[in-house]
């Protein structure tokens, strides 16, 4: 991921999370509340693309609540101060 794309991750405030049971295995950031067609789009992704992991996987996607969007931003921070990150994907609205 650039520095440029980096940046925009931090810069972002809303999202929609991939739910396996209990955990959160992938966060989608947006500057704007995703629309409906960006939740769709984001399904059918994680349903075909095998770098993010997901391909044959039972998973929930959700509109992540602004506690839990701050949580996982906090810790990314945190991680990438430390340069521990393993970068979540970020997407400009559009």
């Amino acid at each position: 991921m650039s520095k440029e794309d980096k940046n925009f991750f931090f810069d972002c405030t809303h999202g929609i999370v991939a739910v396996q049971g209990n955990s959160v295995v992938h966060l989608c950031s947006y500057l704007d509340p995703p629309t409906e067609k960006q939740y769709w789009d984001l399904y059918d992704e994680l349903q075909t693309d095998e770098e993010l992991g997901l391909v044959g996987e039972d998973f929930e996607l959700h509109y992540c609540p602004d506690d839990l969007f701050q949580e996982i931003m906090q810790d990314a921070k945190t991680k990438a101060q430390d340069g521990n990150i393993n970068w979540i994907e970020s997407k400009a609205n559009g």
